[in-house]
């Protein structure tokens, strides 16, 4: 199988068809046409360093491929991964859509950081599971509201404040 290459919009650069990135021309000093850049590894996406009229810009590898093999962004659309691998660049693996449609395949991939997989995570979904539990256990009978003194003692406990322990029992977190 040969690789194709395609030109990047509006830089002396190429991309292929296997998200790799190339010079395309010389400038008689560092630069030599032809050689393929080192992407940098940045959440899981690859990034390359495009320098231009003397001034560096970063791209992604994955808006390249898809700038150059499937057409030009449509307003407001993203990069999806179809196969949920950032660092697959290929074309038939990327597609643009809506941020709904990546967010579904973020899920569907099991690459949504929520809960206890979030970096600022402060619990462990077993602790806002317990939250929960314990909020239903001292909820006054026939009413919404808890009995007085729980969410400010429940928020104390766990080292939180008291709009956080809402937003757990409401299941706006830790879900």
């Amino acid at each position: 199988m040969t690789e194709v290459w395609r030109p990047v919009q509006g830089f002396p650069y190429e991309v292929s068809d296997l998200g790799r990135v190339r010079r395309s021309v010389g400038d008689g000093r560092n630069a030599v046409a032809g050689h393929v850049l080192s992407p940098n590894n940045i959440g899981g996406y690859r990034q390359v360093s495009l320098l231009r009229e003397g001034r560096t810009h970063y791209r992604k590898v994955h808006h390249l491929v898809a700038e150059a093999f499937i057409g030009p962004r449509p307003p407001g659309a993203q990069i999806r991964h179809l196969d949920g691998n950032p660092g697959n660049n290929v074309p038939a693996n990327l597609r643009w859509g809506t941020a709904a449609e990546n967010s579904a395949d973020r899920v569907a991939h099991g690459r949504q950081v929520r809960g206890e997989t979030s970096p600022r995570a402060r619990l462990t979904n077993a602790n806002a599971k317990l939250i929960r539990q314990d909020y239903w256990a001292h909820r006054a009978p026939g009413s919404q509201r808890v009995r007085r003194g729980w969410l400010e003692r429940t928020a104390r406990n766990y080292g939180l404040d008291k709009s956080s322990i809402i937003r757990i029992v409401r299941g706006e977190t830790y879900q």
